[in-house]
């Protein structure tokens, strides 16, 4: 019974997938190419989650250095073999599609997400600090106080020493 439910409810769902992916704007001229604005979507929305999600303190871009760290020092002891590496790129492509075909959409999907990606880390800045520009307001002030002391300073120096010549003379 369960698996009828289920099995009905899969028919459904991939019905309302289809109509919706048919009849999605563009679909009949540009094929796979008209989706990107969805991968667009899709990587702008992981980015801001990255940037803007804590669990307990933790966000993605502490987890991230030290992940990172990890893994440099785990490279540093064990170097891949060639013959590995070389199994694992050239698999079987998934779906029968040819190597161009394959790697043209990859690559489409890839850039459309990294540029939603780009978009959102470049309005939101998570790795710029605001004590950076702070600090510049400070040294920018101080410069100004010296400046004005120095040119306060400067004329009173001025002054004393006409005065001491218009003496001597």
């Amino acid at each position: 019974m369960y698996r009828d439910f289920y099995r009905q409810y899969m028919q459904q769902y991939r019905r309302v997938i289809n109509v919706i992916l048919d009849n999605w704007p563009l679909r009949k001229q540009l094929g796979f190419y008209a989706y990107l604005p969805i991968f667009f979507a899709i990587g702008a929305w992981t980015e801001f989650t990255m940037i803007h999600m804590r669990i307990n303190g933790i966000d993605f871009y502490s987890v991230y250095m030290r992940k990172e760290r990890e893994r440099l020092a785990q490279e540093r002891k064990n170097i891949l073999s060639n013959v590995h590496l070389f199994r694992i790129f050239f698999e079987k492509m998934p779906f029968g599609l040819s190597w161009s075909s394959y790697l043209s959409r990859v690559m489409a999907a890839l850039l459309a997400a990294a540029c939603g990606s780009q978009l959102v880390h470049s309005v939101y800045r998570p790795l710029e600090s605001d004590r950076i520009e702070q600090m510049l307001d400070a040294k920018r002030a101080e410069l100004e106080q010296q400046s004005s002391s120095l040119s306060s300073t400067a004329t009173t120096t001025t002054t004393t020493t006409t005065s001491k010549m218009v003496n001597q003379s």
